[in-house]
């Protein structure tokens, strides 16, 4: 017998929230937050401009932007304006790191239309649906979510290869050296079980300044050592947490915590939610 297509795990969770298609007037502010997730906000109609941290993006029709988690935002309509927003957080590693690689996304249609193709299909199937969703029919509500999540999951996977094609357009006007040893760094962290790694610790690894490694990998990823030896971390813990029935006290020593309750400090720092209460809500055994 010879497998046509074989995998021994498909592995994919995307976590969705404040899922909202919204017409506000010219005018319209929106008062400036943050929160640990990823957002996206597509503008269907009119123009948006949306402050994050010290930039300022100047959004038009077809146009999408993903916000990092943890930066200040604000909005501020200045055209009446139709517009896509929900939150997002994803448990796929690879995935993950492709869009957190940059601070934020801005995607312009011009330059990559099947993004906004994908959104104004949502649109369109959320107002096809919108009846079943009034009538509060359990079933019609969950087959929509179920299709909806289908899409979701196709426009992420666009806004992530968009994301890697700039980053390897990057990456060519890179000093080779530079991107050997960005990768020599996370072939360490991603091999090293040691929940406790240091930036120190592969620096000393690899006899080289900290300050230079985290220089040039920040350069060539997006993020420093730092942030990248956190969150893989943390998509471990939330792939044990959500592929297994591990006990705290077990993940928390495959992970090579000292304790349930350090690893229950740490996941709720990164996530803004326990462990346990992140179990809860997206899965149940």
């Amino acid at each position: 017998m010879n497998y046509i297509f074989h995998s021994n795990r498909l592995y994919s969770s995307i976590s969705l929230s404040d899922f909202q298609y919204t017409y506000a007037d010219l005018g319209w502010t929106y008062e400036k937050h943050r929160h640990p997730y990823y957002e996206l906000l597509f503008c269907s109609s009119g123009e948006i401009l949306q402050k994050v941290g010290s930039h300022t993006y100047h959004l038009f029709p077809g146009d999408t932007l993903i916000i990092q988690g943890g930066f200040f935002h604000e909005t501020e309509i200045i055209a009446d304006s139709e517009f896509l927003g929900f939150h997002f957080d994803i448990e796929n590693h690879e995935v993950n790191r492709a869009i957190h690689s940059s601070h934020n996304i801005l995607i312009r249609e011009k330059d990559y239309p099947n993004i906004s193709k994908i959104i104004v299909s949502i649109i369109q199937q959320f107002q096809l649906n919108r009846k079943h969703l009034e009538l509060d029919n359990e079933f019609d509500v969950s087959i929509f979510e179920l299709e909806l999540n289908a899409y979701i999951t196709l426009l992420l996977a666009n806004v992530a290869k968009f994301n890697q094609e700039q980053e390897q357009n990057q990456n060519q006007r890179l000093n080779q050296n530079e991107i050997y040893l960005a990768s020599e760094i996370v072939e360490i962290i991603n091999t090293t079980t040691k929940s406790d790694l240091k930036v120190q610790t592969i620096a000393d690894r690899l006899h080289l300044h900290r300050t230079y490694i985290t220089n040039v990998f920040t350069k060539v990823y997006g993020m420093s050592p730092r942030d990248y030896i956190l969150s893989v971390r943390l998509e471990k813990a939330k792939e044990l947490l959500l592929t297994t029935d591990l006990t705290m006290d077990d993940i928390s020593e495959r992970l090579d915590f000292s304790s349930a309750s350090h690893f229950s400090t740490f996941f709720k720092k990164q996530t803004q939610i326990t462990p346990s209460a992140f179990r809860k809500r997206n899965f149940s055994f």
